[in-house]
């Protein structure tokens, strides 16, 4: 015969075990978001500063277009569309992922903090230089 304890004990240690897997899914997920919010921040910051830079590079390039018009050299066509390397930002992103994979909940909060305080390439240095430290 079995009794009301054992079956209190059993249950309640299988709600521990769900409660677990819940904490370490939801933590999962939240980081997810932090990650995406990150991501996405950085990347229109990114993408605002390359401009910024291909704007400074235009006149330029535009010199360089009417140079080759004057002196009638067949040198290759310049187009004016605009090219963004996203190389850099692939790589933060990455360096991101791996920095809050590591990371707490709360450790994670500290992070996106420094990513609002700093940036995300000094965030990324100062946490892999804490994450050494440990």
């Amino acid at each position: 015969m079995i009794s009301i304890n054992d079956e209190i004990k059993i249950t309640l240690s299988k709600l521990e075990k769900n409660l677990e897997l819940t904490n370490r899914v939801t933590e999962a997920y939240q980081k997810d978001i932090l990650y995406k919010v990150i991501t996405e921040k950085y990347k229109s910051q990114y993408i605002k500063r390359q401009r910024r830079i291909n704007a400074l590079k235009s006149p330029f390039i535009k010199a360089r277009g009417v140079l080759q018009g004057i002196l009638g050299e067949n040198i290759e066509e310049i187009h004016d569309e605009e090219v963004i390397n996203f190389d850099g930002l692939i790589e933060e992103n990455e360096r991101t992922r791996i920095i809050l994979d590591r990371l707490n909940f709360r450790e994670c909060i500290e992070y996106f903090e420094d990513t609002l305080k700093y940036g995300l390439n000094r965030a990324n240095k100062i946490w892999r230089i804490k994450d050494l430290d440990h």
